[in-house]
């Protein structure tokens, strides 16, 4: 698997996100994946080899990364659209800030990382299908409520239709009626 924010750039092969770490993925190799091809174990030690001679790594969310801010850190734009892209990003910055002083209705809006469902490592789940599960989350920067959309493959993939049902359920159900409150 793909890491979700590092996938343009990265030479690592992801493993999906059951293990947390590589200890716990030994323990489910040992235990679980070699008895049920009744197979040697490897030595943890000859095991964390194996894994990192195949360019191996457990999948590990990092931060958002901006596109612009990569280019210029890698040398492929220059100083002045740099510079264009941090003064935008302060503006933007800024006028959210005046928003949230305001006590404007104020939200951000984040697509999560794709989750697999089920989650276990228990190896007869392991080896099934699993499904795609999305979350679209909605934040309200003024009293800091969380608003979370879950949808798995089954129902919808990530089509603008899916998305915009998503929005109007959300304007529909928490922010029309705090507006007439108001």
């Amino acid at each position: 698997m793909e890491s979700h924010y590092c996938r343009s750039s990265s030479s690592k092969n992801y493993l999906l996100p059951e293990w947390t770490s590589k200890e716990e993925l030994y323990r489910f190799y040992k235990t679980d994946w070699c008895q049920r091809k009744y197979i040697k174990s490897l030595s943890i030690t000859s095991f964390n080899k194996a894994f990192e001679s195949k360019n191996m790594a457990l999948f590990s969310p990092k931060k958002d990364q901006c596109e612009i801010c990569e280019k210029y850190k890698n040398g492929f734009i220059g100083e002045e659209q740099y510079n264009a892209h941090i003064l935008n990003k302060n503006e933007a910055r800024a006028e959210k800030q005046k928003d949230v002083e305001n006590e404007k209705f104020v939200f951000s809006v984040d697509l999560q990382a794709v989750l697999m469902s089920p989650k276990s490592n228990v190896s007869s789940l392991y080896y099934k299908t699993k499904l795609c599960v999305h979350n679209l989350c909605f934040y309200n920067m003024l009293n800091k409520d969380g608003y979370c959309f879950l949808w798995h493959e089954g129902e919808g993939g990530l089509t603008a239709e899916e998305f915009s049902s998503c929005f109007y359920s959300f304007l529909e159900t928490k922010v029309i009626p705090a507006m007439e409150i108001r």
